[in-house]
């Protein structure tokens, strides 16, 4: 699990640690959305919702 969170945060291209922490803990309840539900979509759900959150400004 913590492999996937990684290449999530890597792929977002943090450059200090406090974007590694938030890229890290988004990946892993991606991850974790993931494995309780079996189901893609609402990871995908998930990283849009949290996508516009931070675009808005919330």
């Amino acid at each position: 699990m913590l492999n996937i969170a990684f290449v999530f945060a890597a792929v977002h291209g943090p450059s200090i640690l406090e974007q590694w922490t938030v890229y890290l803990t988004a990946g892993a309840s991606l991850v974790i959305v993931r494995l309780v539900t079996k189901k893609l979509q609402y990871s995908v759900m998930f990283h849009m919702a949290y996508s516009l959150m931070s675009t808005v400004g919330l």
